[in-house]
């Protein structure tokens, strides 16, 4: 059955070549210019016709079979595998930078007006002035000390309290010691008055004086003693009057005071130098100041005086001359007689 088969093909072979030969030529002029093809791939399936042909006519010869060299399929060249594009790799995430910490608050330098439990020198660590204790836990127990070295302490003054408590601290002391129980001292500061407006008065003119008139002395300070009164003119000049006869009403000539204070028979003024100069009655030294000292502020009682330094502490002759161990606010004060 394979003859039959073969005797097909070669008639359909011999009929293509008669038809290309009679074919009339492609003028010269009108032909396209023929594109160089691509090699034909290969069937898959080109190796197996044998083996078809074969099955069907089994009576074939092996001569029947062979196919002339310019019939062999070109040889098939695979495609190139073809290679994915790898995948990006993502940036890495960024560290975010850590959050700086802030310094810690350095302590404030010395001296200082507000202190905790221990002990404290006064004008290097802790300043000198008035101290007041709110937050008093059980007992509270402070010492003013005279004295403070590697030695030990001496203590000048003390006390034990349950409640809020307002020591002074003088700047004689050497130091201050407070217990646990104190809690935190601070600084009393006194409240800052409210500034008040005062509307100006509307300055009414007066008439011209007469020829000859003299106007009044003015003063500025005024003290009065058991008999007799003195004050100062505005030019510091002492004026006095009434009882003298132990000379408390005679003021020495030529002097100009800043201030003037009375007692009861004698008179104690301070010069522009803060210098204390007194007259009158000093039978018992109330009229005799100690000497080379300077003071802010002079009064005088019956039979004493007191004055007060520029620091704030006081200083006293005769009679009630034991003044207490506290600093007070320089200001003139008036012991009447």
């Amino acid at each position: 059955m394979l003859r039959p088969l073969l005797a097909i093909a070669a008639a359909t072979l011999a009929l293509a070549i008669i038809a290309a030969c009679s074919a009339p030529p492609t003028p010269t002029a009108l032909r396209a210019p023929t594109p160089t093809p691509f090699p034909a791939q290969p069937s898959p399936t080109a190796t197996a016709a044998p083996s078809t042909i074969a099955t069907l006519a089994p009576d074939a010869t092996a001569d029947s079979m062979s196919t002339p060299d310019s019939a062999a399929s070109p040889t098939w060249t695979p495609s190139p595998t073809w290679t994915p594009i790898p995948t990006p790799t993502p940036d890495p995430t960024p560290t975010p930078m850590p959050t700086a910490t802030p310094p810690p608050t350095p302590e404030p330098p010395f001296p200082w007006t507000a202190f905790g439990p221990g002990t404290w020198r006064v004008g290097e660590q802790i300043l000198p002035g008035v101290y007041e204790a709110a937050n008093v836990s059980g007992q509270c127990e402070w010492a003013r000390l005279s004295r403070l070295d590697n030695a030990g302490e001496d203590v000048a003054f003390s006390g034990t309290t349950a409640a809020p408590v307002s020591v002074s601290i003088l700047p004689t002391d050497a130091g201050f010691r407070a217990s646990e129980g104190c809690g935190h001292w601070t600084a009393w500061v006194p409240p800052t008055p409210t500034p008040t407006f005062t509307p100006t008065p509307t300055a009414t003119p007066y008439p011209a004086p007469p020829p000859g008139f003299r106007a009044p002395q003015q003063y500025t300070t005024l003290s009065s003693g058991e008999e007799h009164t003195c004050a100062l003119r505005q030019d510091g000049v002492p004026v006095c009057w009434g009882g003298g006869s132990l000379g408390q009403a005679s003021p020495p000539e030529g002097e100009r005071f800043i201030a003037i204070g009375n007692g009861a028979l004698h008179t104690c003024a301070l010069r522009r130098d803060g210098a204390p100069v007194c007259w009158g009655y000093n039978e018992n030294g109330q009229a005799s100041p100690p000497p080379g000292e300077r003071f802010a502020a002079i009064s005088s009682g019956g039979w004493h005086t007191c004055a007060l330094r520029h620091d704030g502490t006081p200083v006293c002759w005769y009679g009630q001359s034991s003044p207490p161990g506290e600093v007070f606010a320089v200001g003139r004060v008036d012991l009447g007689g």
